[in-house]
């Protein structure tokens, strides 16, 4: 994905983050926060990161360094490990991006990323591809689907 996708993208999973946490895009970010609030900015980046953002984009985005998101990152994940109520606040809110941002669930697997990455890119997963010395066509998503259960 280029860096202009993946700020559109990030840009576009932070709107999503912050309408389901009923919060200010500004609060994400701004500099100055409390606890709760980084917290929250922490979470907005584990999703970019898992969605296939890099730490530089994501740092790019919110005007820190790519050390600063994963150090956020690297913090959230322990945080979701030991305190149920941020864990429960990450999964509620990483569902409730990808079934906004995909229009449907695909969270949880390879495929799904795949997905995702076509539909970025503006193509259909279930584009139908010609199939070389043959006359038949086949989903572009059915092919992709062969190399990842090789």
């Amino acid at each position: 994905m280029n860096t202009d996708n993946e700020i559109l993208l990030i840009s576009n999973i932070t709107d999503i983050v912050c309408e389901y946490l009923n919060i200010d895009k500004g609060i994400l970010l701004n500099r100055v926060r409390t606890q709760h609030k980084t917290d929250m900015v922490y979470i907005c980046y584990l999703i970019c990161y898992k969605l296939g953002c890099s730490y530089n984009n994501i740092g790019a985005y919110f005007g820190r360094n790519r050390t600063t998101v994963f150090y956020g990152v690297s913090r959230i994940k322990d945080l979701i490990d030991i305190d149920k109520r941020i864990k429960q606040i990450y999964e509620k809110t990483y569902d409730y991006v990808c079934k906004n941002i995909r229009g449907e669930e695909l969270c949880n697997n390879k495929l799904s990323d795949i997905k995702l990455k076509l539909l970025l890119m503006g193509i259909d997963p279930g584009r139908k591809i010609e199939v070389y010395n043959s006359n038949n066509t086949i989903p572009l998503i059915n092919i992709i689907k062969l190399f990842i259960n090789q």
